[in-house]
């Protein structure tokens, strides 16, 4: 400790990281941070951070080079390897010692997601004290592709053909009506699939005489993916002229209380758009398109940008940050309804 400055990482020296760990789940766990599915995916990411480098390892003595062989490792390792008869059981520096077939590794999006899991431990250890800088920051491999161009949007070609079908009926959506409602929400007003069916009829309001909807925490077995998802959506005049104002009247009449707006999809583990998705990736493939549910939500996202939409409108209608500033973030009042519609 004595070869230390006075300090974050001097005091943290003798802090191990499983101790670390422990602490970072804990405080996000009673903060509720995440959902289950992501509490889940993160404990995952950690464990194996802590496999890898090692439980007793004093947090103040990592370094560049201890993350540059974790991101090394995690290049060497198997995608699912609990699963797969052939890894399963093995440690992770046997594995990466192994000649794994490159169709078995890890994918770059994963790794990068394991990555940015250490990044965010990191972080909070230099938020908290605990090191002196985040070592894991800019350690994500670059692809060479945008972010935008992971998912592709949909087409309006391939929206129209998504339009007509469900308001065909064809595809059940007389019997399970979130196969009508659920695409059209998500193609309309760009939600993500379980903001779409967590839906519940209070969440149906009117403000400054325009009908919205409110994307919310706040109802039984609702949740949200960012402080920045909850918000307030102007409902599409296509949506109105489509009827879902009368949909989610004829939800609420003869209800006491607040009713949701889609019962027949169970609330799983991962949220009542797990069936959902289940039931879009076989209904898209019967249309011919090879483009998952949330490239609904960039196919708006394209359309505002296309309509000369401000930025920090655009934001605010798909629940991101509003600017990358304090000044934005934290002082700048949310854009009036009217804005938004």
């Amino acid at each position: 400790m004595g070869k230390h400055p006075k300090g974050a990482a001097a005091s943290a020296e003798g802090v191990k990281l499983s101790e670390l760990v422990e602490g970072f789940l804990k405080e996000g766990d009673r903060a509720k941070r995440w959902s289950a599915k992501t509490r889940q995916e993160v404990d995952a990411s950690l464990k194996l951070f802590v496999e890898i480098l090692g439980a007793d390892t004093p947090v103040g003595t990592l370094d560049r080079k201890q993350l540059a062989h974790f991101k090394d490792c995690l290049q060497r390792l198997p995608s699912n390897r609990s699963k797969n008869p052939l890894y399963r059981g093995k440690s992770a520096s046997d594995l990466a010692s192994m000649a794994i077939p490159a169709a078995d590794l890890m994918d770059v999006s994963t790794i990068n997601k394991v990555l940015g899991r250490a990044g965010g431990l990191l972080k909070w250890a230099a938020v908290n004290g605990h090191v002196a800088i985040n070592y894991a920051e800019g350690m994500g491999i670059k692809t060479g592709k945008r972010a935008h161009d992971d998912r592709e949007p949909w087409t309006d070609e391939e929206v129209r053909k998504l339009i007509d079908a469900v308001l065909s009926g064809a595809h059940g959506s007389g019997e399970a009506p979130y196969r009508k409602w659920v695409p059209l929400i998500g193609a309309f007003g760009g939600l993500r699939i379980n903001e779409a069916c967590q839906l519940t009829t209070s969440d149906f309001a009117e403000a400054d005489g325009v009908p919205v909807f409110y994307v919310t925490d706040e109802g039984e077995g609702q949740r949200v993916k960012t402080v920045n998802s909850k918000r307030m959506v102007p409902i599409h005049q296509e949506l109105v002229r489509m009827g879902l104002l009368e949909y989610v009247k004829a939800r609420a009449s003869g209800a006491k209380g607040s009713v949701r707006l889609f019962p027949e999809l169970p609330v799983g583990r991962d949220g009542p758009g797990q069936t959902a998705s289940k039931w879009f990736g076989k209904f898209r493939k019967q249309l011919g398109v090879d483009k998952p549910f949330h490239s609904l939500r960039h196919g708006v996202a394209t359309r505002l940008r296309e309509a000369g939409v401000p930025e920090d409108v655009v934001a605010e209608l798909l629940g991101h940050a509003r600017g990358t500033t304090e000044s934005f973030q934290r002082y700048a009042k949310a854009a009036s309804v009217k804005r938004l519609h």
